[in-house]
């Protein structure tokens, strides 16, 4: 009965006919070979005989004649009537060919979605606790380049997977992807070199694994080398790509430290969030010297097409407050032609006038205005221990209204409203969102519209960090 069942598992095409055919094959031989299934069926027939007021056959049971049903469905023209299927050869191959196929497609799978096993020694070394910077480590015995540093990746896809480690313990992969590591050579050269699919191992431990078998997989253009405490990657024209200094065990990969000046300087601008080019001169903070130097005639073209100042304004003549808290500036931005993704239509700075330090609070209605300030009085109570003493803003609506009025009346707080069509008078809240408004508009570029509340939050935030 075993043998049907396996039988029948392994039929793609299975059938009802498949089924009862198998089971006739089986029942018919046992009740004729077997004496207590010839009495049942004796007894059986006579009961039903006498129910139906006829008598039953006296004449014992004939042999059934065998046929194979596999042969009579695959082979017609062959002879199927000497053999039953359990006995039938071609079924047998037929069955040994497909578990051999289905085992290739296995393996096929296991191959593409599981990394292979790893077996080496430093593998074996993890650990829950996650390094900022782990060094990366020439491995002989690794399948694949893994790290625990998800930082590291320029691209990066999700794959789950196991690595199998040197004591036999399993470990897990949740993605893999392309990393950039400057390598430096023996001589001093640096140069990028590119990983792919690259493991992430959150578990791997305190450094990074290279696999010396993956890049030499690549083909003839790459082979290893060792020499003394050295060991090297080249090319196939016996350029040096990667040089592995021993440390302890290990074969540490000399890496080029990263600095500022490895960056250029448009990357620097794009990601200080456009800011005009004076705001990274060395005389305004003193780490600047470690920042590239403008290029010659240079100009950003996402800037030339995102700000919309046309002239350069006029210069602010008024004097900051001396303490902190003493004067705080805001004024209202919107309403935009697109709702962000947050349901927000405009936007509220407060600037401390003191230390030009501003916050931003994006709102759905100008009626909200009370309400924002309401929080950021508070906030600042509490964060700060700051008392509020002045506001200063635009004569509008969203400003001068009962609930405003009564809340400033309740803090004490004195309100400065600038006159009627003199916007100078509130100048550096109203210069300073149009500054954010450009930044964002550059920061905008290529993303949707509905981004813009978290544009000009990331606007403010590095305005906030660049120097006044």
């Amino acid at each position: 009965m075993n043998n049907i069942v396996d039988n029948l598992q392994t039929k793609e095409d299975l059938t009802y006919d498949h089924v009862y055919n198998k089971l006739m094959d089986l029942k018919i031989p046992t009740a004729v070979n077997s004496a207590d299934n010839k009495a049942y069926k004796t007894a059986d027939v006579k009961g039903k005989g006498k129910e139906l007021g006829r008598e039953p056959s006296r004449k014992g049971p004939t042999a059934v004649p065998k046929e194979c049903s596999y042969c009579k469905k695959h082979y017609p023209t062959a002879r199927s009537d000497d053999h039953t299927w359990n006995e039938c050869v071609k079924l047998k191959a037929a069955n040994l060919k497909n578990n051999e196929k289905r085992t290739i497609n296995i393996a096929k799978i296991g191959k593409e979605e599981t990394p292979e096993p790893v077996s080496t020694l430093s593998s074996v070394r993890t650990t829950t606790k996650i390094s900022s910077y782990p060094r990366w480590v020439i491995d002989t015995g690794a399948s694949s380049h893994m790290t625990n540093n998800l930082d590291l990746f320029i691209n990066f896809e999700t794959v789950k997977g196991t690595i199998r480690l040197g004591d036999d313990s399993v470990i897990e992969t949740c993605g893999r992807g392309t990393v950039v590591i400057l390598a430096k050579t023996s001589i001093g050269h640096v140069s990028s070199v590119y990983l792919e699919r690259v493991l992430w191992v959150h578990s791997l431990g305190s450094c990074s694994l290279l696999s010396s078998r993956a890049i030499v997989s690549l083909g003839k253009e790459f082979s290893l080398a060792s020499s003394g405490k050295d060991m090297y990657i080249f090319r196939e024209n016996k350029t040096e790509v990667i040089w592995g200094k021993l440390d302890g065990q290990d074969y540490v990969v000399q890496e080029e430290k990263e600095s500022a000046k490895k960056i250029t300087y448009q990357q620097w601008h794009e990601a200080l969030g456009h800011p005009s080019p004076d705001y990274l001169k060395s005389n305004n903070s003193s780490d600047a010297t470690n920042l590239p130097k403008v290029p010659k005639d240079w100009q950003c073209e996402t800037c030339i097409t995102s700000k919309r100042i046309k002239r350069k304004p006029t210069s602010i003549t008024d004097i900051p407050s001396d303490t902190p808290f003493e004067l705080i500036l805001s004024d209202l931005g919107g309403k935009f032609s697109k709702t962000s993704f947050g349901k927000s239509n405009y936007y509220v700075t407060f600037i401390d006038d003191c230390t030009r330090y501003a916050w931003i609070y994006p709102i759905h209605a100008k009626s909200d205005t009370v309400t924002v300030f309401t929080s950021f009085i508070y906030a600042r109570y509490t964060q700060d221990n700051a008392i509020i003493k002045r506001f200063r803003t635009a004569n509008r609506g969203e400003y001068v209204n009962a609930a405003m009025l009564t809340l400033l009346d309740k803090q004490g707080i004195v309100h400065d409203l600038s006159p009627a069509y003199s916007h100078e008078s509130n100048g550096f809240a109203e210069r300073y969102n149009g500054t954010i408004i450009t930044a964002a508009c550059s920061l905008l570029t290529g993303l949707p519209l509905a981004l813009w509340t978290e544009a000009i939050a990331t606007a403010v935030y590095l305005r906030n960090r660049l120097p006044n």
